[in-house]
């Protein structure tokens, strides 16, 4: 058993520990079992209840201290499932992850509800727990990964001064920051000047999702199980926009994150929010990296193979410019 897995069983609960709660595994594609020593289903603590959480082990050992990546899906998706090609990179490098479920979607329990607010305080209290049990694991780091939604509740984590001693850095991609930014649901047709990237994109989705993985680049999430279980009536849109001017914008939320961070975004968005997205981002002060993707939509960069290839080398890179040391202080 890993140390990392020894780690998160003595702090977290498992499903299958529970009385009267089966086991329930997601679904992992063959292609990241090569590459998979074992893997759990957690109950974790959430704003409003208590939500998943599924623990993917590597087979690899990893040279130098053990590494766990904490992982944030968008809205409207399930746990792992628009993450399996990050998770895939992850394992192929040797460091172990924690993917999330947010309140409120597939696969969470306790009948727990919606609310933006109330959702920024579901991982804090996941990583209150591995903080009070870091001793099982002295030599671990952490990582935060993120998309969309995901990276924004990410970034907001990081910002905690309880978690700087814990977090070794934070990965977002295409974080939404902007009250102006639009909710994804309608298609989105793939840049088709690129088709040669178009194809290899679509072609290395099948050992993932199937013949039919390619659907993914145009197919949105869908939003409206989530609708049905917001805490509040105020319509989402309304709802985002209000978190993101108090927590973002107003807030200075981004201003407090001390951990390295890389940042993935499209270039081919258009409209006011592209800027603002900018504009928040820039407000960090912690080491940022960007990276640019000019070729790929928004769900492109998502679905891409050769950007979780980069995060698992960042990991990896923070990893060799941090001594022991320097973490200890």
């Amino acid at each position: 058993m890993s140390a990392v897995r020894e780690w998160l069983g003595s702090c977290l609960v498992e499903a299958a520990s529970v009385e009267g709660e089966a086991r329930s595994p997601v679904a992992v594609p063959d292609c990241v079992r090569a590459d998979l020593e074992s893997s759990c289903h957690y109950r974790l603590p959430a704003s409003l209840g208590v939500t998943a959480g599924y623990g993917f082990f590597s087979r690899k050992e990893k040279a130098g201290q053990p590494a766990l990546v904490v992982m944030l899906h968008g809205l409207g998706h399930a746990p792992c499932d628009s993450q399996w090609m990050w998770v895939h990179a992850f394992l192929r490098d040797g460091i172990d992850v924690l993917s999330v479920a947010l309140d409120g979607h597939e696969r969470a329990q306790g009948g727990c509800l919606f609310d933006f607010r109330q959702a920024a305080r579901t991982l804090p209290l996941v990583l209150r727990k591995l903080s009070t049990s870091a001793r099982a694991c002295p030599n671990a780091d952490v990582y935060l990964f993120g998309q969309s939604m995901g990276a924004t509740y990410s970034l907001l984590a990081a910002g905690r001064q309880e978690f700087r001693e814990l977090l070794s850095g934070v990965i977002c991609v295409s974080p939404t920051l902007s009250h102006l930014s639009p909710f994804e649901t309608a298609p989105q047709l793939p840049p088709l000047r690129f088709p040669l990237q178009l194809l290899k994109d679509a072609l290395r989705l099948v050992p993932y999702y199937g013949v039919l993985g390619f659907l993914r680049l145009w197919k949105g999430p869908d939003l409206r199980p989530l609708t049905n279980r917001l805490a509040f009536g105020a319509p989402m849109q309304a709802q985002l926009r209000k978190f993101l001017c108090e927590t973002i914008e107003k807030g200075g939320g981004l201003q407090k994150v001390s951990a390295p961070v890389l940042w993935i975004q499209t270039e081919r968005e258009r409209g006011p929010w592209v800027g603002a997205v900018f504009r928040m981002m820039n407000q960090i002060r912690a080491p940022l990296i960007r990276y640019s993707d000019r070729r790929r939509t928004r769900r492109g960069v998502q679905y891409s193979s050769d950007w979780a290839a980069r995060a698992a080398d960042f990991i990896l890179q923070v990893e060799q410019r941090t001594t022991p040391e320097q973490k200890a202080s």
